[in-house]
């Protein structure tokens, strides 16, 4: 065999595969990628001419026979590979939690397709907060690939490290370096065991670290090559994984996407046109849209592409869409530097914004209008007039939004029409007409037919509410808000996610104007024992990440008050349950129904000592002392209601106890710090990269 019948079977393999691809790709797709074929072909012959000089006939043959059918010998469907994929992950994150001694959390998953032609592997992620799929659209290196047509639809990638660091700046060697010998083989055993489940026959590594990694774990028989693109400009790297007798996987060894960025002038352009080169190379041969010198471009700019303005312009076109369509977008359907732009403003996953039913784009516009709003009224603020003292909270200006209906039309009719508080001003809601719009938006009419307050709900609940064309009404309570259909509740929001909202301040107004009325009587001018439902209430930092603020709202709620709490079957022989809560753990007997677990707090008075006190080691001066946990399930068999209280023993245990009681107290985190015998969980943003105790 010679350079011209290994080229040809080059020519085979993109071939064949742009033939497979041809039926998912629209045409404009094939077109584009015609056009960008003349780089690959000329790769192929720099690499057919290299692989004659330095391979054997039988392992030429052998390359021969990959190309031609590169997934021979594998039968398994993805469901299969995914279920062995999905058994050795768990195997490795319980394992590695126990070695590593540090959270589940900061560890990676993989993502793409199981059957994937094409792998890649990088080193370790790098990222402050959630870590979440391999392709998160917020890191500047799945940018850039993507940009370069490396994309998550046909590309199976994972980190060779799957700990994420916090952050790669400031430091001069890999992180890895600080683990101990057996946290480091555990985590490459994991890696190379996933290229024993999977084909993947085209495979590209971004990082020298993952390259040395891999190679420990090659055959003997591995072929290495090296291909010139052009003198003095750059080198591709491959190794050809021969095994017995056959040709396993050919490996594309390239540069990390950003590091071109942190390059002198000079190597910049020999390692954007290592990594352009080799990416399209095996793009071209998995038939696939790339662009060939993306690199390149990016290279030429001192720092990862990132948008310095909001895009305006591009963030309207989608809402614009969305409107049009009366439909939310998909996250493939966002152009991957907004999806970037959108998670780094939001600061939230783009995914996460749509699986709870809202629009990208949409979010985006609501949060730069908040942010108009303040500056608003702040700019206003010398202008302010007297105000009472419910004016003393700093409310956003309402958003003067003329209600449409779904076809378009103001709505007319006094059915829409709130009832009006001629003494605060405000108006009232409670067991009124609300409108629900297609797009997941529930909204409260004041008398003067603007929108006064909204809130939003998933759009397949919106379209079962629709389906049932009949009137909605809205009803309060100190707890939450639902939506009712002939007195038959169909939804239920809590109160905590409205404080919590961008508008939470105006929320909270409203609230205690609508709990004051049902309770029938203003606050007296005479009686300083009065309470106000207010009083209850407080306003929640919208800015919590993740909607930390809420999320601990209503959890507070719920252990003072009781509720049901998820239970999740622990994985050994004792078939035993587990419910955990502010890292309090509390185990439920196997012959529970899982799914009646409710669990409330009860908090003695100060300095007396609870009768059912749950932490069983304690000391004088322990708020763990005035807290009892009652735990009530269902037995499977006989459906019996069990109650009982309770204990944990332990000096941690004790300490978590004791952190609970000021959390159920509302207790702030700066308070709790400066307290004795306390649990502080892990916070980045207050310097704590470990789970610690105060003495």
């Amino acid at each position: 065999m010679d350079a011209n019948e290994c080229f040809q079977a080059l020519v085979r393999c993109h071939e064949y595969h742009t033939r497979r691809n041809a039926a998912t790709q629209a045409a404009g797709d094939l077109e584009a990628l015609r056009m960008d074929d003349m780089f690959g072909p000329r790769i192929a012959g720099i690499f057919a001419q290299e692989a004659t000089r330095n391979l054997s006939q039988d392992e030429l043959a052998q390359l021969c026979e990959f190309l031609n059918a590169p997934k021979a010998g594998w039968s398994q469907t993805r469901e299969q590979l995914n279920q062995k994929l999905t058994e050795r992950l768990e195997d490795f994150y319980s394992t590695e939690v126990q070695v590593s001694g540090q959270a589940r959390d900061r560890l990676a998953s993989p993502g793409g397709p199981e059957d994937a032609d094409l792998g890649l592997i990088l080193h370790i992620q790098s990222e402050e907060d959630v870590i979440g799929n391999f392709w998160d659209p917020r890191s500047a290196t799945i940018r850039l690939l993507e940009e370069k047509g490396v994309r998550d639809e046909f590309t199976f990638g994972y980190d060779w490290h799957w700990r994420a660091e916090e952050t790669f700046h400031g430091r001069t060697t890999c992180p890895v370096t600080k683990w101990s010998r057996d946290l480091k083989v555990l985590h490459s055993d994991a890696s190379s065991d996933i290229l024993e489940i999977l084909p993947l026959p085209f495979l590209i590594t971004g990082s020298s670290c993952a390259r040395e990694n891999l190679r420990k774990n090659l055959s003997k028989e591995t072929k290495s090559l090296e291909v010139e693109i052009a003198p003095r400009i750059g080198i591709l790297k491959l190794d050809l994984d021969f095994r017995h007798g056959t040709l396993r996987r050919m490996i594309l060894h390239v540069h990390h996407p950003c590091s071109g960025f942190f390059a002198n002038a000079k190597s910049k352009v020999a390692m954007a046109a290592q990594i352009d080169a080799g990416i399209s190379f095996f793009l071209w041969l998995t038939g696939r849209k790339h662009d060939p010198d993306s690199f390149g471009r990016a290279y030429s700019q001192r720092c990862p592409h990132s948008r310095k303005a909001a895009p305006l312009a591009e963030m309207y076109s989608y809402v614009r869409k969305e409107r049009e369509e009366q439909r939310l977008l998909c996250l493939k359907e966002y152009a991957p530097c907004f999806r970037a732009w959108a998670g780094r403003y939001l600061r939230v996953d783009p995914a996460s914004v749509l699986l709870r039913g809202e629009s990208l784009a949409g979010a985006a516009v609501r949060k730069i209008g908040f942010k108009i709003s303040i500056a608003r009224q702040r700019s206003s603020k010398k202008n302010s007039i007297d105000r009472s003292p419910v004016d003393e909270v700093d409310i956003p200006i309402p958003i003067d939004d003329q209600y449409e209906d779904a076809d378009g039309g103001a709505p007319s009719g006094s059915e829409y029409e709130a009832e009006g508080d001629q003494t605060s001003g405000l108006a009232r809601f409670h067991g009124k007409t609300v409108v629900v719009l297609r797009c997941g938006t529930v909204k409260l009419i004041a008398p003067s037919r603007h929108m006064l307050l909204s809130f939003r709900l998933s759009i397949r609940m919106a379209q079962q509410i629709l389906g049932l064309s009949k009137e909605l009404t809205i009803h309060f309570s100190l707890e939450e808000i639902d939506l009712r259909v002939d007195d038959h509740v169909v939804y239920r929001k809590p109160i905590e996610r409205l404080l919590a909202s961008v508008r939470g301040a105006e929320w909270l107004v409203q609230i205690v104007h609508e709990l004051e009325a049902l309770q029938g009587k203003p606050a007296p001018e005479d009686d300083s024992e009065w309470k106000s439902p207010g009083d209850q209430l407080t306003l929640l930092p919208y800015n919590s990440r993740l909607g930390t603020g809420w999320k601990n709202g209503e959890l507070q709620r719920k252990l003072r008050l009781g509720s049901t709490f998820p239970c999740t079957e622990m994985k050994n022989k004792s078939k035993m349950g587990r419910t955990c809560f502010r890292n309090v753990q509390v185990l439920i007997p196997g012959g529970a129904d899982f799914k009646t677990v409710f669990i409330q707090c009860d908090l003695a008075p100060t300095g007396s000592l609870h009768p059912h006190a749950c932490a069983t080691e304690f000391r004088e001066d322990d708020p763990a002392k005035r807290l009892g946990i009652k735990l009530k399930f269902n037995f499977k068999v006989s459906n019996e209601e069990k109650e009982l209280w309770v204990t944990l023993g332990g000096e941690c245990n004790t300490k978590k106890l004791n952190s609970l009681v000021d959390f159920l107290e509302g207790k702030d985190e700066d308070w709790t710090e400066r307290q004795p015998r306390r649990f502080l969980d892990r916070n980045k943003f207050r310097g704590r990269m470990k789970i610690s105790y105060t003495s």
